[in-house]
Formats: structure tokens, C-alpha cells, sequence
């Protein structure tokens, strides 16, 4: 139960409660536009002591929508106490950064938005620290009569958030096929190699162990066991004799015929593409697309000498592991 206006002279939150029957959490919004400079706590302090006082009940507590203007880089510090605060409150279980870029009736733009700016690293790290007593954080799962618990930690990496592949990276992360290319990076627009496409399939399925070693070019590789064991289960044979050619860029032809062999994905009737006609790849080009793990590059076109980069590579093993 999240009111408007309850602050307001001669409003008490109380003459709007509507019972604790109805009512899990209770919350408010708070936004420092800069009129004037707001901290921690004229935001948040005051008005979470309000409503301590003026709600009875111990219901946990939501900050619904808060935000920050940027003010001549104060920005991030603002985000430092923020978490810093409100972490120490034991009745606020969460906070919802309002990222986004508001014009008001009065023709006033406040600018809250940190995706991509100075300020992201310091909301990520505040979200990362965060650890409520409840060690719950809360969102609604889209259904009137429920709240979940969510456990997943919404920011891994500095450089996923808002990437249109951040869902399939989450996922990765959850059933541990990743852990990034370093402790705070996916690195989502590199080129994945043939060698980390082996660990990320070996991890996806628990791939048995290998009888022997299958190939000369990746001793002593960090993808090794994973290498031989995507061969000895029949996913792959190689780039040559006895070369597995680790350290190349995964192409979408080869990513195709990995993932059909190791999902086992049905034969498709129709030729989905024009320019894979021909190739060694293009029956398992048509079994993904049959699958929907991907629907080309455009058009007609699959692309397939294109490299395979980390972010794409995270959708197709998602999409592939749920055909």
C-alpha cells in the first residue's frame, strides 16, 4: 500500500490504511529533483520516521520510485548513501530506481536516468550490498493474490544492464555456465570462441567425462576437458585432424550444428534461409530455426560466417535449452 499525498498537511497515513488483511508492505516515492539539493536524509530518513509513527503496524517497508537528478556529478555519492542508509533500516526490504527521464505538466524536465552514465557503477555496487535482515528481496510476480521472492541478484556484471540480452545472461548465471570474463564483466559484444562455447555446452548439459584426449590444440587450454567431452559425446569433430581450433571465433553455422547435435533438436522440413544454401551447416542452420532458437539476421539471410558474440551466444544456449 503505496499512497500519494499522505504527507501532505493534516493527512495521516492511518486514515487511508486500509486494513493489515489487505495490505503485505507498506511504501512510498521519493525523487530528488534538485529543488533544492536533497539528501539522504530530507529523501528518505524523514519520511520513513513518519510513517513509523504513524503506522503502528510493522509492516516491511518499499521505497516505490525514487531517483536522482545528476546536479553537477553528485549524483553517484547520493546513490552511496542512499543504499548506505536504507540498508540500515530494518523495516525497508528494497528500493525501485525510477531510471528514466520525466517532463512534468510545468514544461520541467528532470532528468533521473543512470543506465550507461558515471552513475551506474555506484547504483550496481549499492544493489550488490544491499542485504536486508529479511534477506528477502520482494517484486510482484504479475498476479494479483501473490509477492515472490526473489533471490536472483539482478546485477552480476557492470556491463549488462540494459542489454537486450540480459534476461539469457541472468540465466546463464543462475545455472551456472558463466561467471564472466572477469569478476564484474560479461563482456557481451566480444566474440565468443570455440573453446568457451565448448565449457558453456559442457556446463549447460553435464556432459560425461572424456575416455581420452581427442585433440592436440588445446593442451593445456582452460577448455580442455570440456573440449573433449563435447567430442566424445558426438557434438563435434573438430576443425581438422586431430585440431579443435579453441581460440577461433565461433561462427552462427558452427554455433548452429553445436547446438542441434547437443539439444538434439528435430529435423526441420523447411529450408528457413538463401544464404546457407549448399553449406556443410545448413540442415542444422533449418533445426534451430525450426526450434526458434533463431530467426536469422534479416530477412531471408542467416549470416552464417558471422561471429558469434558472448550476448548472442547467451540467448541461443537459453532459447535452445527451452525448445
Amino acid at each position: 500500500f503505496a499512497m500519494n499525498g499522505w504527507s501532505s498537511a493534516g493527512l495521516s497515513y492511518d486514515d487511508f490504511y486500509p486494513g493489515d488483511a489487505e495490505v503485505d508492505i507498506i511504501g512510498f516515492a521519493r525523487l530528488n529533483r534538485n529543488n533544492p539539493w536533497q539528501d539522504y536524509k530530507l529523501t528518505f530518513l524523514d519520511y520513513i520516521r513518519k510513517m513509523q509513527s504513524e503506522v503502528t503496524r510493522a509492516k516491511p517497508i518499499l521505497i516505490t520510485q525514487t531517483g536522482s537528478v545528476e546536479s553537477g556529478g553528485k549524483r553517484p555519492g547520493w546513490l552511496n548513501d542512499m543504499f548506505s542508509g536504507l540498508k540500515a533500516e530494518e523495516q525497508v526490504i528494497g528500493a525501485i530506481y525510477f531510471n528514466k527521464s520525466r517532463d512534468t505538466t510545468a514544461g520541467v524536465t528532470y532528468n533521473f536516468m543512470i543506465t550507461g552514465n558515471s552513475s551506474q557503477p555506484a547504483l550496481i555496487a549499492g544493489y550488490q550490498s544491499w542485504a536486508a535482515p529479511s534477506a528477502n528481496a520482494w517484486i510482484f510476480d504479475g498476479r494479483m493474490d501473490a509477492w515472490v521472492d526473489d533471490r536472483e541478484d539482478r546485477f552480476p556484471f557492470l556491463d549488462t544492464v540494459g542489454s537486450s540480452f540480459e534476461q539469457d545472461i541472468l540465466w546463464m548465471v543462475a545455472q551456472g555456465i558463466t561467471s564472466g570474463c572477469d569478476a564484474n564483466h560479461f563482456c557481451p559484444n566480444q566474440a565468443v570462441t570455440r573453446g568457451q562455447m565448448a565449457t558453456f555446452l559442457n556446463r549447460a548439459l553435464g556432459l560425461p567425462a572424456a575416455s581420452r584426449d581427442w585433440f592436440d590444440d588445446d593442451n593445456g587450454s582452460v577448455h580442455e576437458d570440456a573440449i573433449n567431452r563435447l567430442a566424445e559425446s558426438g557434438v563435434t569433430g573438430g576443425c581438422g585432424t586431430r585440431a579443435f581450433c579453441p581460440n577461433q571465433s565461433l561462427t552462427r553455422a558452427q554455433m548452429a550444428t553445436f547446438l542441434a547435435r547437443a539439444y538434439s533438436l528435430g529435423n526441420s522440413p523447411t529450408n528457413w534461409f538463401t544464404d546457407d544454401d549448399g553449406i556443410v551447416h545448413e540442415p542444422n542452420i533449418n533445426r534451430v530455426a525450426e526450434a526458434r532458437v533463431t530467426l536469422g539476421c534479416g530477412g531471408s539471410h542467416y549470416c552464417p560466417w558471422d561471429a558469434v558474440t558472448r550476448g548472442q551466444m547467451a540467448a541461443f544456449l537459453h532459447r535452445a535449452d527451452s525448445a
